[in-house]
């Protein structure tokens, strides 16, 4: 009889030394960081398209005319990049940081030499261009 209580308890003991543990893990885990992808306060008003924004290969955002999206990113390398492959930039995220990516199309003079365009912005920049954009969720897809 008291064989089994020392049994049960070195069982329960373990038990709640491996919980214990796993929780801590969980813990650990880096906060997340954000990302804004929002479109240029200077887009064309007869635009009537939508502008996307990828992360990493999979869009992330389509937005419209003075419309912003925030998605929760993994601290590290990411890549960001409108509609251009060619023209993405290189953003290493902080746990807990909000870094704000401007998304745009520049015309050019001959509709060939239009240039889809993602921007690092200042954060005090950024908030001010989008008071009073509205907030629309993330998309969804894969590469």
């Amino acid at each position: 009889m008291a064989e089994s209580l020392v049994f049960e308890g070195q069982a329960f003991m373990r038990a709640f030394l491996i919980a214990l543990s796993l929780s801590a893990v969980a813990f650990a885990q880096p906060q997340p960081g954000t990302l804004v992808f929002y479109n240029s306060p200077n887009t064309y008003r007869e635009v009537s398209y939508h502008i996307p924004g990828y992360l990493d290969g999979s869009q992330v955002a389509n937005l419209k005319i003075n419309e912003y999206c925030s998605v929760q990113v993994e601290p590290g390398k990411h890549t960001v990049r409108s509609k251009d492959k060619n023209r993405a930039l290189m953003l290493t995220v902080e746990a807990g940081k909000t870094y704000y990516v401007r998304i745009e199309l520049k015309h050019g003079s001959l509709a060939l030499s239009n240039v889809w365009l993602a921007t690092l912005i200042d954060p005090q920049q950024a908030e001010r261009d989008i008071a009073g954009y509205d907030k629309v969720a993330a998309v969804h897809s894969d590469k």
